[in-house]
């Protein structure tokens, strides 16, 4: 249309004035390709960006008004998927993929450009979870998880966010797994009861939220995950559950627990009735008692539970335990 109307000299002055964009002979698509180069060149954090010097503004109030463009260009809800072909497009021109490689996750962490750099950035996170021989910045981990679950490629593809969600599982278990690298030692049934209480539940909440995620990746063919998901099993099941059962049983065995079930200061569940339903119906605001008995609900998930309710207005929730009944099977259960 500019050139219909005879208004493309005018439109390269504009451009040449806002973005300093100038070459001998201009072009949309030249100008796109800078646009795209000059982002990516502000964004890594790194020396080594000479690979994209020839294709950014030249200064500094024109990349200002890239940058400003190119934000605006993928927050539009008319526009943004063609700016996500383009970059596609471009990426493959760049061989931006090949690139990213050199780059550490924290060094692209501010980088919207292209597609490929949000995978360059997984790759990098899962290379260092599985990576034994360094000690993993938590800190700097999660900095890197929480800047990209607010990128352009995690609002406009879910499958980005359930992978960040999995990869910050998936440190939170190797990280308790190091802080009880010679497994579960406690001095007695009650000491190791409240640590599970505490702190070791989040073994068992840290491994199904990672599999959640996980397996609405893999279930679109995605295989990124596939190698950390295979280190994590071997940590939960071969490890996790057998190190809890050796410890829990020392102490069931060394306090003779099996023939006289109870852990002072630990309610019984076949106490509930006693202690939870009929002191409330003591009083006389309370007219009625709703229980609700789920099967098999694990720790965990009450204590996640808790969390959204406290979370919501008008609601308060309160997370306590009790010690199951012997044999822990269901009819057993539902009738204590």
């Amino acid at each position: 249309q500019c050139e219909k109307f005879g208004l493309l000299d005018s439109l390269w002055l504009e451009l040449e004035s806002q973005f300093s964009y100038e070459n001998a002979k201009p072009s949309i698509e030249d100008f796109v390709l800078k646009c795209f180069c000059t982002e990516l060149w502000s964004q890594i954090d790194a020396d080594d960006r000479d690979w994209l010097l020839n294709n950014v503004l030249k200064t500094g109030s024109g990349r200002a008004t890239a940058l400003a463009f190119m934000s605006g260009w993928r927050d539009s809800r008319s526009f943004a998927e063609s700016h996500d072909v383009i970059s596609k497009i471009i990426g493959q021109q760049l061989e931006v993929d090949s690139r990213c490689k050199t780059y550490d996750p924290i060094q692209l962490m501010e980088c919207d450009t292209f597609e490929v750099v949000e995978q360059a950035i997984i790759r990098g996170l899962v290379g260092d979870l599985l990576d034994s021989s360094q000690k993993l910045d938590r800190l700097q981990f999660e900095r890197v998880v929480s800047r990209r679950l607010v990128s352009h490629w995690c609002l406009s593809r879910k499958e980005y966010t359930a992978i960040y969600e999995a990869l910050r599982n998936a440190e939170q278990l190797l990280f308790l797994r190091q802080q009880y690298v010679d497994g579960f030692y406690y001095d007695s049934a009650k000491a190791m009861y409240q640590s599970y209480v505490k702190e070791l539940y989040l073994f068992d909440q840290a491994y199904r939220l990672f599999n959640e995620h996980v397996a609405s990746v893999l279930s679109k063919g995605a295989d990124i995950l596939r190698q950390l998901d295979d280190e994590i099993e071997n940590l939960y099941t071969h490890w996790y559950l057998y190190e809890l059962g050796l410890g829990w049983d020392r102490l069931v065995e060394s306090e003779q627990l099996l023939g006289n079930w109870k852990i002072e200061g630990v309610l019984q569940q076949y106490g509930f009735y006693e202690t939870q339903v009929k002191s409330r119906l003591r009083s006389k605001q309370t007219k009625r008692v709703f229980v609700i008995i789920s099967d098999a609900l694990r720790y965990e998930v009450a204590e996640e539970l808790t969390l959204i309710i406290n979370g919501e207005k008008r609601f308060k929730a309160e997370l306590e335990t009790q010690l199951g009944v012997l044999p822990s099977y269901t009819q057993l259960g539902m009738a204590a």
